[in-house]
């Protein structure tokens, strides 16, 4: 039984089955720089860490994001980790002065810290990229860390531990309409209204039906949302497309369940873990090209269009819409890549592989 402790900006939806699962073995905490809006905390309530007055002047006096230099109440983080008494940090790479705090710290209590990084290459191609690269090698290696990322384009033991999601095959025959099923923020980047123009399209040919799953938490948010809204409304779409907003993380696999596409038409996804959620479930995705869970399917039950083009969209949905008598089949061939891929046992086996592999 090891004592983990996990220190990221926030809870994300991508940890939710990590941490059920890893609780089955041991003792985990997480530590937060701040709460999101529908956050799941069944398993794992966050610390919330206290931010210094000096990291708040910085952000202010330079017009940053709020996690970009940010860095805690040193004393304060240092009392919950005393506390805690990890035997593992796993720290997401983002703040650079909290990367070296809680490093150093890790070392005052003399227990052993990962760097777990969404970034899809171990090397990197241009000038300032390969510096952070350098910079992060450095880090290692004084702090004696590991390094791992859930999305590397080649999986190796040493740096690679996959997401996991829950995995059940259910049976969905489809019902009088196809029903297609999209979950993300309210966000340009999302690309509802990308999927909403090529729905609007594809309904003159086919019986189809369009769910739209999104938080509703901040302006920009709500601002997308009554765009997004008012369109469906001025084109007389409210009868087959629908918008559920801010729905609680337990609901959403009912969700998944009921639909029989899931497409993601975000641009510039870093770690999407809905279209794992959906295979997970038996459920054929469509994502784009720049999606960096793109490389945890395969062609037999999914298909990657060209970020932000409307006909590449509508060429890889159409692919599924016109082979709905195989519909049973791809919901095994999905199904089948998520026990493979990213299931509980693949996690295990890889989570104990990296540890083994690299202390």
């Amino acid at each position: 039984m090891k004592n983990i402790l996990l220190i990221a900006p926030r809870f994300h939806t991508n940890q939710y089955y990590m941490i059920r699962h890893l609780l089955k073995k041991n003792k985990v905490s997480f530590i937060a720089l701040y709460k999101g809006g529908i956050e799941d905390y069944t398993f794992v309530k966050p610390q919330i860490l206290v931010q210094s007055n000096i990291s708040k002047k910085l952000q202010s006096f330079f017009n940053l994001r709020f996690d970009t230099l940010y860095f805690p109440k040193i004393f304060d983080l240092y009392r919950k980790i005393k506390k805690i008494k990890p035997d593992l940090i796993i720290l997401r790479i983002y703040s650079r002065p909290l990367l070296y705090i809680v490093s150093s710290l890790a070392k005052i209590f003399s227990c052993k810290i990962v760097y777990y990084d969404q970034t899809p290459l171990i090397r990197y191609n241009n000038f300032i990229s390969y510096l952070k690269y350098c910079e992060s090698i450095i880090a290692r290696f004084i702090f004696s860390a590991a390094w791992y990322s859930p999305i590397l384009l080649e999986p190796k033991e040493k740096y690679s531990i996959p997401f996991l999601v829950k995995t059940k095959k259910k049976i969905n025959y489809i019902k009088d309409r196809y029903k297609i099923l999209m979950i993300g923020k309210f966000q340009s980047r999302k690309g509802h209204f990308l999927l909403i123009k090529v729905f609007s399209e594809l309904i003159k040919k086919y019986r189809i039906h369009l769910t739209i799953i999104g938080e509703v938490s901040n302006q920009e948010h709500i601002k997308n949302f009554n765009y997004i809204n008012n369109y469906i409304k001025n084109k007389n779409l409210t009868d087959i497309c629908k918008i559920k907003t801010n729905i609680k993380f337990k609901a959403i696999e009912k969700e998944y369940e009921e639909c029989n596409l899931f497409v993601l038409p975000s641009y510039s996804e870093p770690a999407a873990i809905s279209i794992l959620e959906a295979q997970g479930l038996g459920r054929p995705v469509v994502c784009s090209d720049t999606c960096g869970t793109r490389n945890y399917l395969n062609e037999s039950s999914s298909r990657i269009f060209k970020s932000n083009d409307p006909s590449s969209l509508t060429k890889s949905i159409k692919y599924f819409l016109d082979r709905q008598n195989n519909y049973n089949k791809f919901i095994n061939k999905s199904y089948q890549n998520a026990l493979k891929n990213f299931s509980q046992e693949k996690f295990q086996k890889d989570f104990t592989n990296f540890l083994n592999k690299n202390f």
